[in-house]
């Protein structure tokens, strides 16, 4: 699970596994493997790997990024404009209710020559065990959004791929940037996950990303210290959402972010964004996301907040941003 809340939050600040997985490469002595350095010891992985299993959609989505398609995704984040994209893709969903455990016997059956699982997920801990199903590896979740995705290209020996894909979304932000500086705007991010009411902190790294467009956030959120355990969070009780007004208020919503929590709240109510219809729901499974397409996707959403709280992203969008997004690519 992202260290920020969602679907597997609870064994997140028990991993003790670092974010940064693909420490250093070196050439394999056979010519269609190679050596990948991990903290769990070197790994020998396939140049070209054709039955990629990932254990989540970040993991799935990161590969897609430079040019891995995996044979089957594990649906342990309910990300459903993940889900909606990897499907379309032809990648097969397998269910997941139980986001905590590890389907040892499925995995195995499936026979993959890799096995990818997110950093901050709760599966994490069964990496070990995994290696004797297939090489397992470690994508990065918490890392700057840069790291995360030339941490992946190196991980698998697609370093072009991954410099591809920075440069085209340094594009977007800039383009971000320019529409946030003709329209300038603070901006206040709020949910509820696991019955914790939280606003994001300054370390997420959603809130770097908001930062370097020049979106300004309320004090409270500015210069708050993170929960203690899950550094992406502020925890708020309900009195205190009165501190987390701003020029635009959003909430995230998704399937472990259920927004009627906040929406509910005389509190919130009484925030004057709200009064005033200067507040939104955003997707809080991408805009926790740190893969390239939750990139792009947020950098969209704060596009469209300088102009007003319509043209925010709903699964509805999925197909025509991932098609806006692949142009974006070349």
């Amino acid at each position: 699970l992202p260290s920020a809340p969602s679907a597997t939050e609870s064994t997140a600040a028990a991993s003790t596994a670092p974010d940064s997985t693909a420490l250093e490469t070196t050439a394999a002595s056979s010519g269609d493997t190679r050596i990948v350095e991990t903290s769990f010891g070197d790994i020998e992985l396939p140049v070209d790997p054709q039955r990629v299993i990932a254990l989540d959609e970040y993991a799935a989505m990161n590969l897609l990024a430079v040019g891995i398609e995996p044979m089957e995704t594990y649906t342990a984040y309910s990300s459903l404009v993940s889900q909606d994209i990897l499907a379309e893709r032809g990648v097969e969903l397998m269910a997941q209710e139980d986001s905590f455990a590890v389907n040892f016997e499925a995995i195995a059956g499936s026979d993959p020559d890799v096995i990818v699982v997110t950093a901050e997920s709760a599966v994490v801990e069964s990496v070990e065990p995994l290696q004797d199903i297939a090489p397992t590896v470690i994508v990065p979740y918490t890392a700057p959004w840069r790291d995360v995705i030339t941490d992946t290209g190196n991980l698998f020996g697609r370093t072009d791929e991954a410099a591809s894909v920075i440069e085209a979304l340094e594009g977007k932000l800039a383009s971000t940037s320019e529409a946030v500086a003709a329209n300038p705007y603070s901006l206040s991010i709020l949910g509820e996950t696991f019955g914790i009411l939280f606003a994001v902190s300054p370390e997420a790294v959603l809130s770097a990303i908001v930062d370097e467009v020049g979106v300004d956030r309320p004090p409270a959120q500015a210069d708050a210290t993170s929960m203690e355990g899950f550094n992406s969070v502020i925890s708020l009780s309900p009195e205190l959402v009165v501190d987390h007004d701003a020029d635009v208020v959003t909430v995230m919503s998704g399937v472990f972010y259920p927004e009627d929590a906040l929406l509910d709240l005389p509190t919130y109510q009484s925030l004057p964004a709200v009064q005033d219809g200067r507040s939104t729901i955003v997707d809080g499974d991408m805009w926790f996301g740190t893969h390239p397409f939750a990139i792009y996707w947020i950098l969209e959403d704060l596009a469209s907040l300088a102009e007003g709280v319509d043209g925010i992203g709903t699964i509805d969008d999925a197909e025509d941003r991932w098609s806006a997004y692949q142009e974006l690519l070349g």
